[in-house]
Order: structure tokens, then C-alpha cells, then sequence
């Protein structure tokens, strides 16, 4: 046992530590820990084994399943056996000692742990933290799996690889895995550094024409403006004129309308019947012109349906002279196959004739041959005689031959036997002794158990109870804080969306978002402090409840943006600022100025009208200083429920005043309404009514937010009481549970070791017995056997003789026989090659008689094909019949309804007429009435003319100055021009008509120039930012990317002179190896040069073992090319040793000369690299410091037991079967 001597000075193990649960035939927790030195891994076939090289693969990022030996991730969690129920999970943890820092990561014990359910997924933890795959390939790179775990098929894969595929292994020897990784990121990078570039020249090519296509549309939104600025300055000039002319004129002629229009109503009135007259001989019309359409609408689906049985019978014709014409080709066909027929026939009896004479002569042949065989047969009977005779007796020397040594080797056998028999009896003698003892002890142990067990499940029965108490009231616990948690949820949510509306509402407000440019700017400087006086906009001003919040918004309209200011300095000051900047307009209202201000009361005949909800300023909430300017802006008009209640307003109330309704609709006071499809309001009163009342909304939010916090904080903490309170009561009852089966366990044992030792003691006394009786027996055989060898020892003499003389008369008939032998061969050769004639000639027979046959069947085919044509000749004549007389139907139709369309037609032209003569009529009464105004006194007329020319010079203002009240263009003498530098020098002319003239000028010179909106400078400049921020991300983008591909042409020749350096070692190492491996020969390693596509070249094995040429290693013998294999695997191992190797079952091809060498070799491998061995092999296994063993009992489960052979006594010879009885304390012989 000097193998089981202590190897001192080996290093600490880095694999310290392997967890193995319900992974493949590990059903129950197996615990494998790793001491310094070579750990051996026994056991029979089938035992589970190799399932923990497996586990060690799956564990370190294995997703390779045939690597697994597996085709899913369900195969390698245990899928149950007899009594043994499936598992839910597969666990594998590995434990690695990384003191000396050989794992990138700062811990010095690194876990790594794997899971897999049966659902298909997979989770990784590092030192109990969960992690991904990738982070775990990471840390793991440098061992490179398949060095760290050699599994059965890689040792023989490494040869039998191509040359190019079994570059990788010196790849990972080379340790490029980590650089392989470093070259994908890279490769990821760059590939997005790419997609990146195409990304933002995309958008630039998109961006570019449309930069363009704005800058162009800025300078003609700049010319467009100026434009709009000198036709806006002489339209308010010119208008003002003209509406204050037309306004004095009016109100010269109102003092003198009289008149009387009774008559006037009269001619109304029948004008009125006359319409009604015409509405209904225009329905008659239309009944009239709608039964001709439904009439047309029928002649042109019976013309349709003439057309497609016409054209049904066009085909029918078609087909039927196609059936003719194929009914021909058939009868020409037919005629050339019986040509063909006659031929084959004649042909045919030809061949015949021939055969008859062929057969004459293979007759004679044949019997010529019987003849000659007779005679052989003759001879070949005598001398099979002679040798029949010589085997016999050569068989019966080999029998006798035999029976002298098997009674040699039996007399040997009885002696060994004997002295084996006496050596077993003191053994026995021995075991019985020492059995007795060991049955007592076990007695006696087995009795102890009963009290405790008792005890145990006492304990396990309170807890139990417990446990369903608090699983209960967990249940209801979980429903209380599920309700408390959405109910904050909720809280939560609401409050969020308070909060964020407002934080909106407020940055809208702050960046003065749907401000014109000009008041925005005014605002931001008022903010900023450098505009003194700014009260803020009408919007922010005032409070309107939001059901007015249309109507007031309508009302104000542009006036919304209008900025109250302190004093006319102000406003000064503020206009000054714009100028300066040229960031735009805006209309101000100071608080000083007394013009247009002053109470108006609700008229005294709206009051209590229908419909009518007050004057818009009344409705309006706003601070007393402020209500002048109210008041202004909203004193003349009053809001309203519909159009309705807006006429009876502008009829019944006083002049100036205007009406506007709930929905938006403006009734103004000279006659005009404005509306249609529904106002879109800006928001602007609801946005800052929602500024107001939002902070008090979200502060009562927060404090329900808070209760439901609290309130869920409380159920939390209860319920984690519970948990903890269930986590320690199922600890406690796991722990109960885990003794009394580890305890059933023991007690299993203890009674089947008890049972097993006194079976065998009974055993014993018989073997005793027995083996008298046969010491006795055999010493009787042994002098029978002596007798019979030399009895056999006569025999033998006298059949070598007789067998001397039947060699020598045999000898002699095997010449006569052999001139035979030639002639009848002549002879069967002969008949062989007329047979070959006969046959050939048959089969040229068959042959014809075939293409015969074929032609009959052809003409019978033909034959019954021009009988269906005539059937399909005869079925298409009656198809054409019958749409014949469908197209003579249809024809009869069409005639018809032809003929019915004329009074119909007439119908309508009489209704026609009548409608002509109500509109003459109606023309003749409208003229009577034009008349009849015409004849209206002049003052009427004059009245009316000045009205309409007050009416165009309000349209004329309405439509070009966009104001809402036209005679408000009287009092805004304040904002005739522009503000701008270019309007000081502009004039107002006194020539109407060259005012008119350049107002025209102005407004096609508009139209030319196009309006292109108000915010296409601000998006030009917005844009040529965006693109020149684009491009300095391109610039960074490809800068980046020409840094990856600087580092890959890095990381490449890195890779590449570590490869090169790495191979020579190697193939230094693999000499050597193959040389100490086989005693002798040499091999070496050959890397083959780049191919033409640039693809990395392979590596090639030449091998010589002692005492044979030079070869390579498909040359080899198996066994030959296991030891190349295992030299490889040692000289790669030795290069760049990894942590720790698990071969499994390497040495299984080798035999007991080569595992001595193998043996020695992983000793000295074993010196630098932790060596885990999973073997059959003895010789193997003696070299091993511990030891597990794994067995599979009935269940399928697989079971480890260990043992340290350094604690085994040295001075005595063990048998490795016995190492698992002695570890669990059973003696052994």
C-alpha cells in the first residue's frame, strides 16, 4: 500500500467544493469535497459517474446539449424511478478557492451556482447573487470547459478532428477565450459605431434638402412680412377714412327713411307660392326620370346577358370542331401502329427459328459434361476416403493431445487448490470471531434508536400544527396588504398625474408655449426684471368658470395675449425693447389710461331675455384694478345660449353691442355671425384656472398618499412577522424532518449490516464443513487424474504412426485427380458460353413479344378514346342547341323593353315642362318685385346705399384687418403702424384711388410671394442647429469607430503571436510526452499555412511509436491513438495549466503497461494542477488521495461515499472492492 503514502508539499485544491441536487440521477443533495491531491471517482457501469463531469460543465455555462448528453434542459433534472418522485429543479454549486487571485473577481472563495426548471429556465447566481450568463462566461473564461473537463470523447475527437477544427484546442491553450470575448464586444461595437454612422447620414440626407428648403422659405417669410406690414398701415389708414365717411353719410339719410312696403310683402307672398309650385313639379320629375333609369338599367342587363350566352355558343363551337379534329388524329395514328405490329411480328419469328438450333447444341454440351463429372466423381470418392481416414486420426491425436494437458493443468489445479482450501479455513475461523463481536455491538446500537424517535416525532407533530396556523393566517394577511397596496397604487397614480399636469402647466406657462413671439419675449424680460410695470396677460389675469370658457375665450380672441401694464411708460418701454430685438408685436393696456373705460350695465331690454346668461364682464373674475380693462374689452357683449337668443340681442339691443354664445358664436352689432364647425378653444382660461387649483388638489393627494404608505407599512410589517415566525417554524420542522430520515437511513443500515452479518455468519459455519469434505475429495481426484495421463500417453504413440502411413497414399490419388480436374473445366466453359447464347436469344424473344403486346394495348386505347370524342362530339351539339334557343329568348326580350322606353321617356319630358313654366313664372314674379323696389322712393334708396357702403367698409375690415368689431378701428388710434425700422417713413396719401391702386399692388405681390406661417424662421434656426448637432456626432461617431478597429488589428496580432508562441511549446511539450507515454518513438505537430480565403491554417499529427515508420494518425492502431490523444491533452495541460482537470474515464482504452506511464504522468501533472480522475482503471485509482464512490440503488438514485486512503492502515494489501464496505465500517477479508 505505498501508493496511499502522504503527498506532502501538493498545492491548496482551487475547486474546493461541488453541490449537486436533483441534477440527472442525483435526486438527493450530493456533497463532493475536494482535498489537496489526485481525487479518484469509482464505481460500476451505470452508476451516475459521468453525470458529474456533466454537472461541472452545466455549472460553468454549458448550453451545448449533446456536450450534456441530453436534448432539452428537462433531461437533466431527475425524472424519478421506482418509488422515487420526479424533481422540480436541478442545483448545481461550485466552490472555487481564489486566494491567490487566479479569477478576476476580489473575493477570495468564488460560488457559482446553477438552477433549471422544468418550464425551460435557467438562473445564475455568483456568490448567491443572481446573475447572468454572460457574466458567468466572463469569470470563467481562462478555464476554457473543454480542458477543464475532459470528458470520454474528447481525447479520441482531438484526432479525429480535421486539422483546421482542432486549432481551437491550442486556441484555448493559447488562453485567447478572454480575447475572443474582447474581439466580439468590439466586433458588437463597431458594428453599431457603424449602424450609428448610417443612422445619422440618413438623417442628414434627410435633414440637408429640408434646411435648404426652410432657409428658402425664412428669407420668404421675411419679405411676406415686410410686405404684410405696409398693406396692413394702409388698409387701418385707409379704412378709418373711408368707414368714418361712410358713417356720417348714414347718418345724414336715416332722419328722412320712410316708407311703406305692404305691397312689396304681397308680390312676396306669390312669389313664395310659386316656389312651393315648382318644388313639387320638380319631385314629379324626378319619379318620371327614376323609372327610366330603372328601366334603362334592365334593356342593359338583358343586352349583358345576349352577349354572354353569344359568346357561350361562340365557344361551344370552338370545342366541338376541336373534337373533329383530334377524332381525325386518332384514325391517322391508329393506321401507323398497325404497321408496327406487323413488323415486330415478322421480327419475331425469326428469333424463333434461331433458338431452335442453339438448343440442339447445348444438349450435346451438357452431356459431354455429365460424362466427364462421373469420373471425378469417382476419384474425388477414393480420395476423400484416404482423408476422411487422415482427419480422424489427426483429430483424434489433438483430442488426446488436449485431454494430457487438461489433465496436467487439473493435477496442477488440485494441488493449488489445496493449498488455497487450508489457508480459506483460517480465514473463516478468523471472520466468524470478529463477526460475532460486530453483531453484538449492532444489537445494541439498533435498540437505542426506538426512545428517540419517539421523541422526534412528538415534536414534528406541534410543528406541523403551527405550520397550517400561520399558512392560514398568511393567506388573509397577503389579501389585506394586496388591497392596501392598490389602493396606494391608486393614491399614487393620481397623484402623479396631478403633479405632472401641473409641473406641465407650469413649464408651458414659463416658456410662454402658444404666446406670439412678441408678448412672449415681453413676458420672459418681465421675469427677468428688465421690463418694469408688467402685470402679466389678460389670460393670467382673470378667472372665468369653465363653462363660459369658450365664449369668454372667443370674445377676447387675440386680446387674450394683450399684456396689461402699470402705466403708458411701460408700455413705452416694452415697445422700445421689441423694436430693438425684433423679436415681434405686442398689444399692451395700461392701467392709466382712462380712454374707452367706464361702466356698461346690462341694457335694459335684455334683461331677463331668454337665453341671454349677462354681460361677458360681469362674468368674469379678476382683481378691482384690472376690471377697467375688463370691462373694455368685454362690456359690449353679452353671452348667450344659442344663435337665437344672439339675433333677438342685435335686434332688441342697442347699437355697438355684440352677442356670443355658449358654443362660440359671434353675432356682432352691424348685422354679422360668425361660426361653424366647433370651437377648438386655445385652453388658455382652463390651463390657468388649472394653475390656481392644482397645488391644493395634489396637497390633499399627497396626504392620502401618505395615509395609504402608512397604512401598507403596517400590513408589511406584520406580514414579514409572519414570514419570519413560518420561515423558523419550517427551519425547525426541515431539521426534524432531515434527522428523522437521516436517523431512518441509519437505522436501515445498521439492520441490513445486521442482517448481512449474520447471514454470513451462518454462512461461515457451512463454508467450514464444506471445505473438510473437498480437501478429502480432492486428494482422491488427484490420483485418478495421475492415472488416466498415463493411459493417454500410450494412445498416442500408436496414432502417430497410423497417420504417417495414410499421408503417403494420399499424396498419390491428388495427382490422378488433378488432369481430370482440367478437362472437365474445358468442358463446363464450353456449355457455359452456348447457355449464355440461349439466354440472350431469349430474352431478344421477350423483348419482342413485349413491344407486341405494348402496340395491341395502345390500339385498344385508341380505340376506346375515338369513342369518348364522339360521345363529347355529341353532348357539345346538344349544349349548342340549347343556347341557340337562348340567344333567340334573349333577342325577344331586348325588342320588347326597347319598345316599352318610349312613354316612359315622353312621361318625363311632360314633367319637365311642367317645372320650365313654374320657373318662368317664378322669373316673371321676381322681376315684378325688382320692379317694385326700383319703384321705392329715393330716400329708401338712399338709405340703403349708404348702409351697403357702410356694410362693404366693414366686410372690407373684417376681412382684411381681422378685427372683430370694425368700428373698434375708430378708437385704435394707438397701433396704426407697425412697430418696426422701416415704418417711419411711410405716408399716408390723401388720393383714395392711389391708395386703393397700392393696396392691390401689395396684395398680388402677396399672393406671388406666399405665406409660408408665422414660426418658419424660429423652425429654420431650430433645424440648422439640429444638423450642425448631427454632424458633430457623426465626426464622433466614426472617430469611435476608427478607435474599435484600431484595437480589433490590436487584439488580432495579440491573438496571433500568442498562438504561434503557445503551438511551439506545445508541439515541444507533445514530443516529449509521446515520447515518455509510448517509451520511445517521437511525433511532432505540423500547422499548416492560411488557405486562400484568409482563413486561419490547421494543425496536423505525424506520429512514429517504437519500432515503426514515420505516419500519420489515421495509420494508427486504437490503442495507439488513446495514447497520442492522452500525449496531446498532457503537453496542452502542461503549457498552460488550469486550475484543475476532470478526465473522465480517459484511461479506459489504455492497457496495464500504458497506465502505469499514464499513472506517472498525471502524478507530475497533478504537482501544478488539480487532478480529478473518473476511472475503472486499478492502476489509476492507486495513485488517488481520496476516493469517492458511486453506486445506484433500485431507485435510480445515485449515492456517494468517500474515503481518505491516507487514513487507511499501510500495512496490509487492500482490495479496491472493498473500499466502500470499509468506509461504512463493515470488516473486510
Amino acid at each position: 500500500m505505498s501508493f496511499l503514502a502522504d503527498r506532502a508539499g501538493q498545492p491548496a485544491p482551487r475547486l474546493a467544493r461541488l453541490d449537486v441536487h436533483g441534477f440527472k440521477s442525483f435526486a438527493n443533495r450530493a456533497v463532493f469535497v475536494f482535498e489537496p491531491g489526485i481525487t479518484a471517482i469509482v464505481g460500476p457501469n451505470g452508476s451516475g459517474k459521468s453525470n458529474i463531469a456533466d454537472a461541472v460543465r452545466w455549472v460553468l455555462g454549458e448550453t451545448s446539449h449533446n456536450a450534456l448528453r441530453s436534448k432539452r434542459t428537462e433531461d437533466v433534472i431527475f425524472a424519478g424511478g421506482n418509488g422515487k418522485s420526479v424533481a422540480g429543479m436541478a442545483e448545481v454549486t461550485v466552490t472555487f478557492n481564489n486566494e491567490e487571485g487566479w479569477l478576476p473577481s476580489d473575493f477570495t472563495e468564488v460560488t457559482f451556482t446553477r438552477r433549471a426548471f422544468r418550464g425551460g429556465e435557467n438562473q445564475y447566481y455568483i456568490n448567491g447573487r443572481r446573475a447572468r450568463l454572460k457574466d458567468v462566461t466572463r469569470l470563467t473564461a481562462s478555464l476554457g470547459q473543454s480542458h477543464t473537463v475532459v470528458g470520454q470523447g474528447l481525447v479520441d475527437a482531438a484526432l479525429s478532428q480535421k486539422a483546421e477544427e482542432r486549432r481551437g484546442l491550442f486556441e484555448h491553450a493559447a488562453d485567447l477565450a478572454g480575447l475572443r470575448l474582447q474581439v466580439a464586444e468590439a466586433e458588437r461595437n463597431l458594428n453599431e459605431a457603424d449602424t450609428n454612422t448610417d443612422r445619422l447620414r440618413d438623417l442628414l440626407t434627410e435633414l440637408e434638402p429640408r434646411l435648404k428648403t426652410l432657409e428658402r422659405a425664412a428669407k420668404q417669410a421675411r419679405e411676406w412680412q415686410g410686405l404684410r406690414d405696409r398693406q396692413t398701415f394702409l388698409q387701418r389708414g385707409h379704412y378709418r377714412r373711408l368707414l368714418t365717411i361712410a358713417k356720417t353719410r348714414l347718418a345724414e339719410t336715416e332722419d328722412a327713411i320712410a316708407g311703406d312696403q305692404v305691397a312689396l310683402a304681397e308680390l312676396q307672398t306669390g312669389h313664395d307660392e310659386a316656389i312651393a309650385a315648382r318644388l313639387e313639379a320638380r319631385e314629379r320629375h324626378a319619379t318620371a326620370r327614376d323609372q327610366l333609369a330603372n328601366h334603362d338599367a334592365r334593356l342593359d342587363t338583358i343586352r349583358e346577358q345576349l352577349r354572354r350566352v353569344s359568346h357561350e355558343r361562340d365557344l361551344v363551337v370552338e370545342r366541338r370542331q376541336a373534337v373533329e379534329r383530334r377524332r381525325e388524329d386518332m384514325h391517322d395514328t391508329q393506321s401507323s401502329l398497325d404497321d408496327q405490329v406487323a413488323g415486330v411480328e415478322r421480327e419475331l419469328r425469326g428469333v424463333n427459328a434461331g433458338l431452335l438450333g442453339i438448343v440442339s447444341e447445348v444438349e450435346g454440351a451438357r452431356d459431354t459434361v455429365v460424362e466427364m463429372q462421373a469420373t471425378s466423381r469417382a476419384e474425388r470418392g477414393a480420395r476423400a476416403t484416404r482423408e476422411q481416414g487422415l482427419a480422424e486420426t489427426a483429430q483424434e491425436i489433438g483430442q488426446n493431445e488436449r485431454l494430457a494437458g487438461d489433465l496436467a493443468q487439473r493435477r496442477a489445479l488440485i494441488e493449488q487448490q489445496r493449498a488455497t482450501a487450508a489457508i480459506e479455513e483460517s480465514r473463516i475461523d478468523r471472520e466468524a470471531s470478529d463477526r460475532a463481536d460486530r453483531i453484538d455491538g449492532l444489537a445494541s446500537e439498533l435498540s437505542a434508536f426506538a426512545a428517540e424517535d419517539e421523541r422526534i416525532a412528538t415534536a414534528t407533530a406541534d410543528l406541523d400544527s403551527r405550520l397550517g396556523e400561520l399558512v392560514v393566517t398568511a393567506t388573509a394577511h397577503r389579501e389585506s396588504v394586496a388591497t392596501a397596496a392598490n389602493a396606494l397604487a391608486d393614491a399614487e397614480r393620481r397623484f402623479g398625474q396631478a403633479s405632472n399636469r401641473l409641473v406641465v402647466l407650469q413649464r408651458v406657462q414659463e416658456e410662454g408655449a402658444g404666446l406670439h413671439a412678441g408678448v412672449r419675449a415681453v413676458i420672459q424680460a418681465a421675469r427677468n426684471g428688465s421690463l418694469p410695470g408688467i402685470r402679466g396677460t389678460v389670460a393670467e389675469l382673470i378667472a372665468v368658470d369653465a363653462a363660459y370658457d369658450t365664449a369668454i375665450e372667443v370674445a377676447l380672441g387675440r386680446r387674450l395675449q394683450d399684456v396689461v401694464v402699470e402705466r403708458w411708460r411701460d408700455a413705452e418701454t416694452a415697445i422700445g425693447m421689441l423694436k430693438q430685438s425684433g423679436a415681434g408685436r405686442c398689444t399692451f393696456q395700461p392701467l392709466d389710461t382712462p380712454a374707452r373705460r367706464g361702466e356698461r350695465p346690462m341694457p335694459r331690454e335684455l334683461e331677463g331675455a331668454s337665453g341671454v346668461h349677462g354681460v361677458a364682464a360681469d362674468l368674469v373674475r379678476c382683481d378691482p384694478e384690472i376690471e377697467v380693462v375688463v370691462r373694455a374689452m368685454l362690456g359690449r357683449f353679452v353671452v348667450v345660449d344659442d344663435l337665437e337668443a344672439a339675433r333677438q340681442v342685435i335686434r332688441d339691443g342697442p347699437s355697438g353691442w355684440s352677442a356670443v354664445t355658449i358654443a362660440g358664436e359671434i353675432a356682432g352689432s352691424g348685422g354679422s355671425v360668425t361660426g361653424g364647425s366647433p370651437v377648438r378653444e386655445s385652453g388658455v382660461l382652463g390651463r390657468e384656472r388649472d394653475l390656481r387649483e392644482l397645488p391644493g388638489e395634489i396637497e390633499g393627494l399627497e396626504r392620502g398618499c401618505n395615509e395609504a404608505r402608512a397604512n401598507l407599512a403596517g400590513l408589511t410589517a406584520t406580514g414579514q412577522q409572519l414570514v419570519d415566525e413560518r420561515g423558523a417554524v419550517e427551519t425547525a420542522l426541515a431539521g426534524l424532518l432531515a434527522q428523522r430520515r437521516e436517523r431512518t437511513g441509519q437505522r436501515e443500515r445498521l439492520t441490513g449490516w445486521l442482517r448481512d452479518l449474520r447471514a454470513r455468519q451462518d454462512d461461515s459455519e457451512s463454508k467450514t464443513a464444506a471445505a473438510v469434505r473437498h480437501r478429502e475429495q480432492q486428494a482422491t481426484a488427484q490420483r485418478a487424474v495421475e492415472e488416466e495421463h498415463a493411459t493417454i500417453l500410450a494412445r498416442l504413440k500408436d496414432l502417430r504412426q497410423r497417420h504417417e502411413a495414410l499421408l503417403a497414399d494420399l499424396s498419390r490419388l491428388r495427382q490422378a485427380t488433378a488432369e481430370g480436374d482440367v478437362a472437365l473445366a474445358t468442358a463446363q466453359q464450353n456449355l457455359a458460353a452456348l447457355e449464355e447464347r440461349q439466354r440472350a436469344e431469349q430474352r431478344r424473344a421477350a423483348s419482342l413479344t413485349t413491344q407486341r403486346n405494348g402496340l395491341a394495348e395502345e390500339l385498344s386505347h385508341r380505340a376506346g378514346r375515338v369513342a369518348e370524342l364522339d360521345g363529347e362530339r355529341d353532348a357539345l351539339a346538344g349544349n349548342l342547341e340549347r343556347l341557340e334557343r337562348e340567344v333567340a329568348s334573349l333577342d325577344l326580350s331586348f325588342v320588347t323593353a326597347s319598345t316599352t322606353r318610349a312613354p316612359l321617356h315622353q312621361a318625363m319630358n311632360l314633367a319637365q315642362g311642367a317645372t320650365g313654366e313654374l320657373e318662368t313664372r317664378i322669373e316673371r314674379i321676381r322681376q315684378q318685385l325688382l320692379e317694385r323696389e326700383r319703384g321705392m322712393n329715393q330716400g329708401n334708396l338712399t338709405v340703403e346705399r349708404a348702409r351697403s357702403e357702410l356694410a362693404t367698409v366693414h366686410q372690407r375690415i373684417l376681412d382684411d384687418l381681422d378685427l372683430e368689431q370694425p368700428d373698434d378701428l375708430l378708437e385704435s388710434t394707438g397701433h396704426d403702424v407697425r412697430e418696426g425700422e422701416t415704418t417711419s417713413s411711410w405716408v399716408l396719401s390723401d388720393d383714395f384711388e392711389a391708395v386703393e391702386r397700392e393696396i392691390g399692388r401689395l396684395r398680388e405681390r402677396l399672393r406671388r410671394v406666399g405665406y409660408v406661417g408665422d414660426d418658419v424662421v424660429e423652425e429654420f434656426d431650430r433645424e440648422s442647429k439640429h444638423v450642425d448637432h448631427l454632424k458633430t456626432q457623426l465626426q464622433d461617431v466614426m472617430q469611435a469607430a476608427l478607435s474599435i478597429r484600431m484595437l480589433l488589428a490590436e487584439l488580432t496580432d495579440t491573438m496571433q503571436s500568442r498562438f504561434e508562441e503557445t503551438f511551439e511549446k506545445v508541439s515541444q511539450a507533445f514530443t516529449e510526452s509521446f515520447n515518455v507515454l509510448f517509451g520511445g518513438g517521437t511525433a511532432r505537430l505540423v500547422l499548416a499555412s492560411d488557405d486562400e480565403s484568409g482563413a486561419p491554417g490547421g494543425i496536423d499529427i505525424v506520429a512514429q511509436p517504437p519500432g515503426k515508420r514515420l505516419t500519420t494518425l489515421g495509420l494508427l492502431s486504437g490503442g495507439e491513438r488513446a495514447l497520442t490523444a492522452v500525449a496531446l491533452l498532457f503537453a496542452i495541460l502542461k503549457v498552460n495549466p488550469t486550475p484543475f482537470v476532470l478526465l473522465d474515464e480517459v484511461d479506459a482504452a489504455l492497457d496495464e503497461v500504458n497506465v502505469v506511464r499514464f499513472r506517472d504522468e498525471l502524478r507530475k501533472l497533478a504537482i501544478q494542477t488539480q487532478a480529478i480522475v473518473i476511472t475503472h482503471n486499478r492502476g489509476t485509482v492507486e495513485i488517488a488521495d481520496t476516493l469517492y464512490g458511486v453506486t445506484m440503488g433500485g431507485d435510480g438514485v445515485s449515492q456517494v461515499l468517500s474515503l481518505r486512503l491516507g487514513d487507511l492502515p499501510l500495512d496490509e494489501d487492500i482490495d479496491i472492492r472493498d473500499l466502500a464496505a470499509m468506509t461504512a465500517g463493515v470488516p473486510v477479508r
